[in-house]
């Protein structure tokens, strides 16, 4: 590196910061929204506005404005998608019916294995149990 390329990358060094910017621009933020309002995934709106996502995730810790501008897009995204599947189901979509069928039968049996697993997790925990009454209870949850 000649004198003039390391006097330059001084002045930029003093003047500048070098490496990735700490938080996140009013323009990263009108990129990320925009992406967001399509229904863009949080990963390819990050990379679509050139946000890396471990930063997106540090200003949501760190700044409550910006994250109740994403919670309030995401709030948006999910009430415009539930007015379109309630909708389908008013017009009688048999493919949308199966859909949400489906989605509420995982969803009580995801509760259930929940319920069964936190059982499971406090007899583990509490020592107290008889070896008969942990046996009773684990049979009950193992027979799915």
């Amino acid at each position: 590196m000649d004198t003039d390329q390391a006097n330059t990358f001084m002045q930029l060094k003093q003047t500048n910061s070098i490496g990735r910017p700490r938080t996140i621009t009013e323009g990263d933020m009108y990129e990320l929204m925009r992406y967001l309002k399509k229904g863009y995934t949080v990963s390819l709106a990050c990379v679509k506005s050139g946000v890396p996502r471990s930063l997106f995730y540090a200003e949501m810790k760190r700044n409550e404005e910006f994250q109740d501008k994403i919670t309030a897009v995401r709030d948006e995204m999910t009430s415009r998608a539930t007015g379109i599947i309630y909708n389908s189901l008013r017009r009688g979509d048999e493919d949308t019916a199966r859909w949400w069928l489906d989605r509420q039968d995982r969803r009580e049996r995801n509760a259930q294995r929940a319920k069964e697993f936190r059982l499971v997790k406090k007899l583990t925990v509490t020592k107290t149990k008889t070896y008969q009454e942990t046996e009773a209870v684990e049979l009950e949850v193992d027979t799915r």
